[in-house]
């Protein structure tokens, strides 16, 4: 079995590596089918069990395409004997112990393939959906279940003993590759929705992770974050997050992020009349961007890096689950890079979890993972401002020296955007939205600027225009406001001048 991010391993070395890897090209996984890349990707998390296992070269990720390909870069970063496929079929001859398979419908029931994941994990079998079935049994294997008309309640009757209780993935049945790999190898419950979500939450032991994503119907994100956060748990973003099995199996430890040298250190004087400008990047904290961006040029492949001080959020996730593509990041960052923990410490939550029993379990993972990575700087999300239960409890763990604030309502910018402190440590919310003209964002800085004077700029990674082009956002509002007494600086310095305005 796998390890995950929510086990408490913080540097541990993993369980196990890997002596060959199966790689199927991307040209092979755009042409397979629907049901082909189901089955494949839970024989690979299968397959991860042992010493041969599978590598899927992916451009998947919401429709878009990076480039250079992230999938192809990491691959040339692990150091193991590779092969590529063409002929994928002949891998499920190459795993002699792999002869039996759930039956499932992606037409005509999408719960079964839901369901079918989640069973291949338990079973040690592949999900075949109805289209392939005879040329599975052609290849002698065998049907240890059939769940074609199965639904979710009776499925988790009959096998609610013997899932995962420290880990769940969510997933749209459209989606057919992904995590599954990663929930078959944990042998992790596969559900989408609120009423399936409902009934698992009650089973794991919080707090645990939900990778994935859940519907983005009218109530959306706020919806499936707040469900997880009453219970405890937490959310990591990852419905496009391929080959973790792979990541997380390799004989790699995670790096601590060096220390940094602060180029405003607290009680300095600040200058007069100068308005101060940080940055801090979306969507890291979203552990598929990190996989899938890697080191695609209007990210953090961008000429531009280096030039400008940028807090770029950091699913903490990363650190346990893909140490090398963590390394990667960690190796090539310049001074004028920090990493801040994403979203909300350990995993994804609202101001919600607060209320719950095991809010203490999970600042103490936050806090253990912040000091493994010696991350100093939290980004939260939370819909009420200021939330002192929950700002606190940041606040109190030791690795913490600083909050960020992002409010979900009102989006980014809150009611307030007022300093506040707990444990003498200052929380800091977002004041300014950079996700379009950056004119309009320019002239609301140089217009009436706070007390102290500066303004933590949340970069939206994605754009207004869905354009994802966050270099061009910064370097766009630093060309409007370098000639205007304005100085940007990295967040760590805005809690410096905090500081010495208290």
């Amino acid at each position: 079995m796998q390890r995950h991010a929510g086990d408490g391993t913080g540097g541990m070395e993993p369980i196990m590596t890997f002596s060959l890897l199966h790689v199927i090209p991307n040209a092979v996984y755009n042409a397979m089918t629907s049901a082909e890349k189901l089955l494949f990707s839970a024989l690979q998390g299968l397959a991860s069990r042992g010493p041969k296992a599978i590598y899927c070269v992916s451009n998947n990720f919401n429709d878009l395409s990076f480039e250079p390909l992230a999938a192809d870069f990491w691959l040339q970063k692990i150091d193991i004997k590779q092969e590529s496929v063409e002929d994928y079929w002949k891998l499920l001859t190459s795993y002699k112990n792999i002869n039996h398979y759930i039956l499932c419908d992606i037409e005509n029931n999408g719960d079964s393939v839901n369901i079918a994941t989640s069973l291949s994990g338990i079973l040690g079998a592949i999900p075949v959906d109805v289209s392939l079935k005879d040329r599975v049994e052609s290849l002698k294997f065998n049907m240890a279940e059939d769940v074609t008309k199965w639904k979710f309640d009776k499925f988790l009757k009959k096998y609610s003993d013997s899932i995962s209780k420290s880990m769940a993935v969510e997933l749209n049945p459209n989606i057919f590759w992904g995590p599954r790999d990663y929930a078959v190898a944990n042998q992790a419950v596969v559900i989408y929705g609120a009423t399936q979500r409902a009934s698992i939450l009650t089973l794991l032991e919080a707090p645990a992770p939900i990778y994935g994503w859940g519907p983005t119907d009218q109530f959306g994100e706020k919806a499936f974050i707040t469900d997880v956060g009453k219970a405890g748990d937490y959310y990591v973003a990852a419905d496009a997050a391929f080959n973790l099995t792979v990541f997380n199996g390799l004989d790699v430890s995670p790096t601590s992020v060096p220390a940094a040298v602060s180029s405003f250190p607290a009680g300095r004087a600040q200058p007069k009349k100068k308005v101060y400008v940080a940055f801090m990047m979306s969507d890291g904290d979203n552990l598929q961007w990190l996989l899938n961006r890697g080191n695609c040029s209007n990210w953090w492949g961008n000429s531009s890096r280096g030039t400008l001080p940028v807090g770029w959020t950091f699913s903490p996730s990363l650190y346990n689950l893909a140490p090398v593509i963590w390394n990667y990041y960690i190796g090539t960052k310049t001074e004028n890079d920090e990493i801040i923990c994403g979203p909300s410490g350990i995993g994804y939550v609202f101001d919600n979890i607060a209320q719950s029993d095991n809010f203490v379990s999970f600042l103490s993972l936050t806090g253990k993972l912040m000091s493994d990575a010696n991350i100093n700087l939290v980004s939260v999300f939370g819909n009420q401002y200021p939330n002192s239960e929950y700002l606190q409890g940041y606040a109190d763990q030791d690795a913490v020296s600083g909050v960020m604030y992002v409010s979900y309502t009102p989006w980014v910018v809150p009611n307030s955007t007022a300093l506040n402190k707990y444990n003498n440590k200052t929380v800091i919310p977002m004041n300014i939205n950079l996700d379009g003209d950056v004119n309009v964002v320019a002239k609301k800085i140089l217009g009436n600027p706070p007390s102290p004077p500066f303004y933590m700029v949340y970069v939206n990674a994605w754009g207004s225009n869905g354009d994802n082009d966050p270099w061009a956002l910064m370097n766009g509002l630093y060309d409007a406001l370098k000639d205007k007494n304005v100085e940007f600086v990295l967040p760590s310095v805005l809690f410096s001048m905090a500081e010495s305005h208290s």
